[in-house]
């Protein structure tokens, strides 16, 4: 069953939260270690993290062409039809793998305004609180499930052995990947539209009936592509999170 649940930090008085749709389950042990790959990245430099936190921008309105440009590597696609859709008219469908993800958040510039306290159907919410730089685990009601400072992070064992760099990087090649595979597909049906329009008009129902088999086939691959694509089972592996008992 879903977790919803909602992660955030508190820099001053502000209070920059996103909600989740599922997992949220999962912040302590996905959370924490993003931290202690964040902190490692800047040689534990507490002005420069906050600041690089601060200047994380709230969405609202629109999404520009730039912005969806930037963001397009966090963004929810979908399957209707057996063709691939990119839900972009949003900021939530935008940001959409920045749920459970600081690093994410980072990258992307931006997060959705939402709610600063607990939902009544929410399960969990993180805090990564910059003004007692501290973390706090809670289940709903506020009831305090775990909390630790950032220091203390710093020495938990069994963190993760890639550096910020090599999970972000990975990241954008593996999304380049997918992007470019996809491109590819949708030229390649776009052909076979135009080919099955021309047969129409010469009356010819055998080619015909041989392009839809191939559109079909065509509409399959994008389907595997897009079902291929993992980003948050990725982002379990690359934080040494994939064989622990989750």
């Amino acid at each position: 069953m879903p977790s919803k649940g909602s992660f955030g930090y508190i820099i001053g008085r502000k209070k920059r939260f996103m909600h989740v749709d599922d997992d949220s389950n999962l912040f302590w042990r996905i959370l924490v270690r993003e931290i202690y790959v964040i902190v490692k990245h800047y040689n534990g430099d507490r002005q420069l993290i906050l600041d690089t936190f601060d200047k994380i921008k709230v969405a609202k309105g629109s999404p520009k062409e730039v912005d969806v440009k930037k963001c397009l590597p966090f963004s929810l696609s979908q399957i209707e039809d057996f063709q691939l859709k990119r839900m972009i008219d949003t900021w939530p469908t935008l940001l959409h793998h920045c749920q459970c993800s600081f690093i994410n958040l980072l990258e992307s510039g931006f997060i959705p305004l939402e709610e600063t306290h607990l939902k009544t159907d929410d399960e969990y919410q993180f805090v990564l609180d910059f003004n007692k730089w501290e973390v706090r685990f809670y289940a709903k009601n506020q009831v305090l499930i775990n909390c630790a400072t950032i220091c203390e992070i710093e020495d938990f064992k069994d963190m993760p052995q890639q550096s910020y760099r090599e999970i972000v990087d990975k990241m954008y090649a593996t999304f380049e990947t997918f992007q470019s595979n996809v491109e590819k597909v949708e030229e390649e049906l776009t052909k076979l539209y135009r080919l099955k329009e021309d047969t129409k008009r010469q009356g010819a129902i055998n080619i015909e009936e041989k392009v839809d088999s191939l559109i079909d086939d065509m509409r399959w691959e994008l389907k595997e592509l897009h079902i291929s694509r993992r980003p948050f089972y990725q982002r379990l592996k690359d934080l040494d999170l994939i064989d622990c008992d989750i």
